[in-house]
């Protein structure tokens, strides 16, 4: 894992909506190449926003909101931001797994799900 290129990056600017026609679970290598983004983040900002939003808010029992976790060819890689060491060149899929799935794949304390890399 440690081969991930990082690449600096400028402001978003004014992000297009792409709309796939496919699962909306899932980035594939084909949208992947159609789009000029340099960093997982950056296909997941642009093509799937929800999976960086919250999925629980903070309660006095629970004080952080949940958001998901990546998963890097099925190794725990980080937190939402990790997404930014990933190249977007190195990615084969991306999907994203509820906590529901994350829980029956990996176990327990994935209340905002997962978001799955898998590379070429």
């Amino acid at each position: 894992l440690t081969a991930w290129s990082s690449s600096s990056s400028g402001s978003a600017g004014g992000v297009a909506r792409v709309s796939t026609g496919g699962p909306r679970d899932d980035i594939t290598r084909p949208l992947i190449e159609t789009l000029a983004q340099d960093t997982a983040f950056r296909l997941v900002q642009q093509l799937r926003p929800r999976w960086l939003s919250a999925r629980t808010q903070a309660t006095p029992g629970n004080p952080e909101p949940a958001y998901a976790e990546v998963f890097v060819d099925d190794f725990y890689f980080g937190r939402v931001q990790s997404l930014h060491q990933i190249s977007s060149n190195q990615i084969e899929r991306i999907e994203y797994l509820n906590a529901r799935d994350a829980t029956t794949r990996y176990g327990t304390g994935y209340l905002g799900g997962i978001i799955r890399v898998i590379t070429r």
